[in-house]
This record gives C-alpha cells, structure tokens and sequence, in this order.
C-alpha cells in the first residue's frame, strides 16, 4: 500500500523486493531507484539537477538496493542525475 506525500521530505533505502514509492496521488512528486545490485553500508547516493544543485546527498546505514525519494525540491518534466 502506498502513501500519500502532501508535503516535507523523505528518503528510506532497503531491498528492491518490497520497495514502494509514495502514491502518484501524491501532491509532490517521488521517485523510486532499483540499483542493479546490493549496495553496502555508506555508500554515498547523489540526486542533483540537470543544471548540477545538489537536491539529496544521503549515505544509508544499511545495505540497501532501493532508494525511495519524495521532496518539493522535485519537479515534473524535469531530469536529474543520480
């Protein structure tokens, strides 16, 4: 069951198997990264603007394959690099 973002900030990591992004009922947008493998403790996730400002710089404190990411800061039509 997703839930609805309606304002603030969120980033959770964990396994892909059962990872969920906030409803796109939401009134912010999200995004929800599957990495191609198992990622260890600290390593270092980047989301930043296609025109390079840093939008989210977190380091997970366990291992993790899923990053679920929902912030005002996101916008549609735009693209970011992570």
């Amino acid at each position: 069951m997703s839930s609805l973002m309606t304002g603030g900030f969120l980033v959770a990591a964990g396994s892909s198997g059962m990872a969920e992004a906030p409803s796109e009922s939401s009134s912010q947008y999200a995004v929800l990264l599957n990495l191609s493998s198992t990622q260890p403790v600290g390593t270092q996730i980047h989301i930043q603007t296609s025109d390079g400002e840093e939008i989210l710089a977190f380091a997970p404190t366990k291992v993790h394959q899923s990053i679920a990411f929902s912030s005002t800061a996101l916008a549609s039509g735009s693209t970011y690099e992570v």
